[in-house]
């Protein structure tokens, strides 16, 4: 993936836990006005936050199963191997 995208997708998550932060806020919540338009954009940013964090969870486990196939042991490589087409598979 691009590193423009990534910094964009990054940028997502952190506007995502701003807005999460927001949300739990006394005086925000009293500003009904505020409170409904900081919950449209959460709820819009949450799919994609949610999709990107699935994204970052497979590439460590991808990365995990790559350093597994290095292993000595030819079990754990077998093993590593089953996780890895499990992951890009997934």
């Amino acid at each position: 993936m691009k590193a423009s995208i990534l910094n964009k997708l990054t940028t997502l998550v952190e506007r995502h836990q701003e807005l999460e932060a927001l949300l739990a806020d006394p005086a925000v919540i009293a500003d009904q006005k505020q409170f409904r338009e900081l919950s449209r954009e959460y709820a819009q940013l949450t799919p994609v936050v949610e999709t990107f964090q699935a994204y970052r969870d497979t590439q460590a486990e991808i990365a995990a199963a790559e350093d597994m196939c290095r292993d000595k042991d030819p079990e754990v490589r077998e093993l590593a191997q089953e996780e890895l087409e499990a992951a890009i598979s997934a």
